[in-house]
């Protein structure tokens, strides 16, 4: 889970700079695009599991509604994706 966690913050930090925003968005990430679930994204980031249920209402919320959002989480997508087939490749 950390090693994937790193790679997504790698490609997270070209596409948002602000490191509190870059906390809500792993949280996120992590659950919707890494499959993992509420209570294992808890224990990990170390957070209560409202915290990580508000952050994923909240991304949820705005990816519907703010088409620069989308198109930068699609983009952070893309680029994870991308460092994943390369390793596998390797």
């Amino acid at each position: 889970m950390k090693q994937k966690i790193k790679k997504l913050n790698k490609a997270l930090k070209l596409v948002e700079k602000c490191s509190k925003k870059r906390a809500v968005l792993k949280v996120y990430l992590s659950i919707v695009l890494l499959g993992y679930r509420i209570p294992a994204a808890a224990s990990y980031f170390k957070l209560k599991q409202m915290k990580v249920q508000s952050a994923l209402t909240i991304c949820g919320i705005r990816l519907q509604k703010d088409a620069d959002f989308r198109a930068r989480m699609h983009k952070a997508a893309r680029m994870y994706m991308f460092e994943e087939q390369l390793e596998l490749a390797a």
